[in-house]
């Protein structure tokens, strides 16, 4: 056998054994996410997808010898295993009480933001919509909402009326179709979505305020107390989490869900 041809046998042979080995040493971060908040988190066709699991998916591959396992369930189902120990981590807000079981990165890996107003083009009070520099500004106007979300009651003045619909896809019927009221408030990638499975894409237009209060929700990558390296692993992830590639990642993947108004 020829010199050159043994070398590269051996060559292949060597970077085969090597990512064997490094397969083996991998230590795979199961992760739990919700399956019906899309296009945030969902299964579809069997499958998980989503802008937030896409995120999470980035971060561990990213950071050194992990491997990405995501499961999608019922949101407290998620939850109560992550605190179990039976799913090592998710990304959600880290209250109090989730803080008990789960340590939580220092930085949010991504910001739920409400902040914005969601319309139709051709509403008539379109104008002021696009101007308000306030609340107050809103006065008289009318926010189209679902029912029992306690956010719209906590946080917005009565001097802004509100029509409430059961259902979420009320909301966007009520407001591109039948021209009832004048707005809503949602994360863009959301309203999107919804538009765009309903038939409204071409009709909607949003705008991001900065006078919405308690609209902006950070999530931050939680590890079940149970894992036996979450401490490790926490740091090792925080790392990538404050890294420019990252912030890079987070963008395009972000842009692809939350595409720019007509």
């Amino acid at each position: 056998m020829r010199p050159s041809l043994l070398n590269r046998l051996t060559y292949a042979v060597c970077f085969v054994a090597y990512l064997v080995s490094a397969a083996a040493h991998a230590q795979t971060v199961r992760m739990g996410f919700a399956d019906d908040i899309p296009p945030l988190s969902m299964r579809e066709d069997g499958a998980l997808k989503g802008l937030i699991p896409e995120l999470a998916q980035w971060l561990v591959e990213h950071s050194g010898d992990f491997t990405f396992y995501g499961e999608g369930l019922p949101w407290p189902r998620a939850q109560q295993k992550v605190e179990q120990g039976e799913l090592d981590a998710f990304l959600t807000y880290p209250s109090a009480e989730r803080q008990r079981y789960a340590l939580f990165s220092a930085s949010p890996v991504y910001l739920l933001d409400s902040s914005y107003l969601i319309y139709s083009r051709h509403n008539p009070q379109r104008a002021r919509l696009e101007q308000a520099q306030s609340l107050a500004d809103l006065a008289g106007m009318t926010l189209v909402a679902q029912r029992g979300t306690g956010y719209i009651d906590d946080n917005i003045p009565n001097s802004i009326q509100r029509l409430l619909s059961t259902h979420l896809d009320g909301v966007y019927h009520l407001l591109f179709r039948r021209g009832h009221g004048d707005f809503t408030l949602a994360p863009p990638e959301q309203a999107l979505y919804s538009a765009q499975q309903l038939g409204y894409r071409e009709a909607l237009l949003y705008r991001s305020v900065d006078f919405i209060p308690n609209a902006r929700i950070p999530l931050h990558l939680g590890i079940s107390r149970q894992q036996p390296q979450a401490a490790q692993w926490l740091a090792a992830l925080e790392r990538t989490l404050n890294s420019a590639a990252f912030r890079q990642a987070r963008e395009a993947i972000t842009a692809r869900y939350r595409q720019t108004a007509p």
